[in-house]
């Protein structure tokens, strides 16, 4: 487990103090504050070399002078005392120098280099440009490095385990990186970082493009298999501290760096070459008339990748105001959920209905829309068999009026059922439902508006029994056997009431199996204004099913992504005689 500082910080650092700074507006470069002959060193990109320091040399027929040892810090040059870096007399740099070289070293006391040449360059007419590509430091140009990543974690026989390994493979057998061959003092290395927490994984060191690098699969693979022949890392299970990653997301980054060979520092040189967010793009949804479901309302939306193996992985949870998604996590609004790579390779996507407190990791089983995968697209919709399916299509089902529990024919207009005794006496369903979907019940219920609001006739998930209340909590039970249906009378206690009073409505949900606000509907499937009607007179429920949910979505889901280059953020120097 590895902290870095200042990773990926390429800013412009210039020598103050006693040293001058030249500008980017070709102004000529300053002169020493006291008036004397001195060297002028102004610096770009270079970063921290902590705990090993940096020193400039002037390079002669007689070998190399140390001018100046110094380390970088706030931006600037700092001498190995902690002050400003003191004044370096240019006549020893003149005196047969051909040039001047940035070292990175390890040992105060040492007169002739020891460390690896990070920046060179030649002097003429009194200055010098110091490079990486020069032939006295790496010697390399690389501007042209280039790369992409793979997510995958070849350690496991899971397929859906993408997101725990990062290797540079196209994943067909070929390298995916196009790096220059270092010099001697250099090796690449390639790191994670958590964004959050600016941890930072070492994924392992590495000469060249292909074959594995210095720890291989590393400590935090799996056992099942055998890793890619290229640098890379799965963190498939927890080692030394380090816990699974789940890479993809949007919360880790990438980077590739130019280290020193020997490295006395655990984490990473200032020197990066390649990287990138590892953000896998966006699942956007366009939901219409699903039911909001908001903080506080006992439930929240899971997306899932669907597998023609059944298996399921989650894309996330959100809360749906009706017109935007919300991060139950952060309470932020978001455009919508990451594009993880396990979507390469699946088949659907589903959005289920989850309980607030469910641990459960797995989905609740209420499917609410679901949609078989295209290229970048899936159209979402509650008719797709995954979701509802077939089970709601009828335009109209029906229901009487009758007392069921009571004999006094005259109480019917205080009860409710969906049946209907035929001329021949045989009692036969109105409901024509099929059976509910699973994870889900119909419910019935009475709209009477104003103080009482809702009232439930109870849940059922088969029209051809009765509902989980039976006749309900107001009925008369003055007959024997009450109706196998759904159903509800409202005869007795305070509950009696008269359901033809000009406003009373009939409605038909649709409902989690655990329902997460059972005094509440939550889908309406069919609405009626109660009408006068005689005894056992059918009366219909018109759908309203043109207003169930679907949702167009789009994402753009892949497991190779190319890095960034930082080809023109390379340590530079610049050396000017001030005379």
């Amino acid at each position: 487990m590895r902290r870095f500082k200042g990773f990926g910080s390429l800013l412009i650092v210039c020598a103050i103090g006693v040293f001058g700074c030249g500008d980017d507006n070709n102004d000529p470069p300053p002169t020493a504050p006291d008036g004397s002959d001195q060297i002028v060193l102004t610096l770009a990109n270079f970063g921290e070399a902590s705990p090993s320091h940096y020193a400039l040399w002037a390079n002669g027929s007689g070998g190399a002078e140390l001018l100046l040892r110094f380390s970088v810090v706030d931006d600037a040059p700092i001498g190995l005392d902690g002050e400003p870096a003191s004044a370096t007399d240019q006549s020893r740099a003149l005196a047969g120098s051909s040039g001047f070289t940035i070292t990175l070293e390890d040992d105060t006391t040492l007169s002739a280099p020891a460390g690896p040449a990070l920046v060179a360059g030649t002097l003429s007419d009194l200055s010098a440009i110091l490079t990486v590509e020069n032939g006295g430091a790496l010697g390399v140009d690389l501007t042209g490095a280039a790369g992409s990543m793979l997510l995958d974690a070849p350690t496991t026989t899971d397929p859906h385990d993408c997101e725990r390994g990062i290797w540079f493979t196209d994943g067909a057998g070929a390298p995916s990186l196009a790096l220059p061959t270092l010099s001697s003092g250099w090796r690449y290395e390639s790191w994670v970082i958590d964004r959050t927490s600016d941890m930072v994984y070492s994924t392992g060191r590495f000469a060249g493009a292909t074959g594995m690098d210095s720890d291989g699969a590393g400590s935090t693979s799996g056992d099942e298999q055998a890793g890619y022949n290229f640098p890379g890392q799965d963190f498939a299970v927890e080692a030394g501290g380090i816990p699974p990653l789940d890479l993809d997301n949007g919360l880790f980054g990438v980077s590739i760096t130019v280290e020193p060979d020997p490295d006395n520092s655990p984490d990473p040189f200032s020197f990066t070459i390649l990287g990138r967010n590892v953000a896998t793009g966006t699942v956007e949804f366009d939901f219409s008339n699903l039911p909001p479901l908001v903080e506080g309302s006992g439930a929240f939306y899971e997306a899932w990748v669907a597998y023609d193996d059944d298996s399921l992985l989650t894309l996330g949870a959100f809360y749906w105001t009706g017109m935007r998604m919300i991060d139950p996590a952060t309470g932020k609004d978001i455009l919508g959920l990451p594009a993880r790579c396990s979507m390469e390779g699946a088949s659907g996507v589903r959005v289920s209905v989850e309980r607030e407190g469910d641990d459960d990791p797995r989905p609740s089983g209420s499917f609410i829309l679901a949609g078989d995968l295209q290229v970048g697209s899936v159209a979402l919709s509650h008719k797709h068999k995954d979701a509802f399916g077939d089970s709601i299509g009828p335009p109209w089902i029906s229901y009487i009026l009758e007392g069921a529990t009571t004999i006094d024919t005259s109480d019917f207009e205080s009860g409710i059922w969906f049946y209907v005794v035929d001329e021949f006496g045989d009692s036969l369903s109105t409901l024509n439902l099929p059976p509910a979907p699973s994870g889900w019940v119909y419910q019935g219920w009475i709209d009477v508006g104003g103080i009482d609001g809702w009232i439930s006739l109870g849940t059922f998930a088969n029209s051809l029994g009765a509902d989980s209340d039976s006749s309900g909590p107001w009925a008369a039970d003055s007959i024997e056997y009450l109706p196998a249906f759904p159903g509800q009378d409202f005869i007795a206690g305070d509950g009696a009431r008269n359901l033809v009073d000009g406003s009373t409505e009939a409605v038909v949900t649709i409902e989690p199996a655990d329902d997460h606000a059972p005094d509440d509907p939550f889908i309406e499937l069919y609405r009626d204004r109660i009408n006068t009607r005689n005894r056992n007179e059918t009366q219909d429920m018109d759908g309203i099913l043109d207003l169930l949910p679907v949702s167009p979505t789009t994402f753009d889901a892949t497991r190779v992504y190319a890095l960034q280059s930082n080809g023109d953020r390379l340590p530079q120097a610049t050396v000017h005689i001030a005379r």
